[in-house]
């Protein structure tokens, strides 16, 4: 019924994206991904740790994915299988609480909003256990009150200790995996993604810090994970403030992070989510 946008529309936002991403590339302080876009025909500068993609080369690579999205072929470019959709519509499941992911909680008691902490997470976590005891419960990030190097590994012993069913901790750092797969060692769990690395996003725009570049390079070649990355920059604020800004920055971000992901491990699946907001421009906030 109606048409945000024509042909022309997405012509000029496409070669406008193809421009920033070879004009401006990205920032990534990661010696082992820039080294591998120099590889794959990008303009590197080692000592600004800035990787600029020309035209052609992205050109090629999103063709290449679209070939890999095709109708014809059984499995699109996330490695997931297609699902039939129908028109019928239906109550959703009851949620489960896998892993929750706000740091704040609105306190009954106190009646006002309060950040998270280690009570929170054992009262969260023995709720789900009782709620849905067949789904298991995960990491609720409301631990504020303890160290953020250690948060994960304090999830996990939380989790054995009040859920029957744990299912995994949410891990930001690279550095914490090697503590937590002992700990899945002594309780003899083999699941590879219990350790579950959290996605990964540009610092808007364009910007990867030395953390989530050593994260990203540890899900990319691990091959139990597929390409998890989103975008979530904010209009107005680390985004262009009009719409098309918007769409062209964050269309880079997405495909930026897949040509690196194709560049470590040309075998991975590939994800996306855009998870954008819109500045306040009446306040402060």
């Amino acid at each position: 019924m109606f048409e945000y946008l024509k042909d022309n529309d997405m012509d000029l936002l496409s070669e406008t994206m193809l421009e920033v991403l070879e004009k401006m590339g990205m920032f990534c302080q990661n010696r082992e991904m820039l080294e591998s876009f120099e590889k794959m025909g990008a303009q590197v500068d080692f000592e600004k740790e800035n990787a600029k993609f020309p035209k052609r080369l992205v050109q090629a690579f999103i063709d290449k994915i679209k070939k890999e999205n095709s109708p014809d072929v059984d499995k699109n470019f996330t490695g997931v299988n297609r699902k039939k959709t129908t028109a019928k519509f239906e109550a959703p499941p009851p949620p489960c609480i896998l892993h929750q992911l706000a740091t704040f909680l609105y306190d009954d008691e106190q009646g006002k909003k309060r950040p998270g902490n280690k009570q929170d997470f054992i009262n969260v976590t023995k709720f789900g256990d009782v709620l849905h005891p067949e789904c298991g419960v995960g990491h609720s990030l409301s631990l504020l009150d303890v160290p953020a190097p250690v948060e994960p590994l304090e999830a996990a012993l939380l989790l054995y200790e009040y859920a029957h069913k744990p299912i995994g901790v949410y891990v930001q750092d690279v550095r914490q995996i090697d503590y937590l797969k002992e700990i899945e060692a002594l309780a003899g769990i083999k699941d590879p993604y219990w350790h579950y690395l959290a996605n990964i996003a540009f610092a808007s725009p364009l910007r990867l810090g030395k953390d989530i570049a050593d994260r990203f390079v540890y899900m990319v070649k691990s091959g139990d994970y597929p390409a998890k990355v989103y975008s979530m920059g904010v209009s107005g604020l680390s985004m262009p403030v009009t719409a098309a800004g918007s769409v062209v920055l964050t269309g880079a971000e997405l495909v930026a992070l897949w040509i690196s992901a194709r560049s470590l491990n040309p075998n991975i699946s590939l994800s996306g989510t855009v998870l954008t907001g819109t500045m306040n421009m009446h306040n402060e906030w």
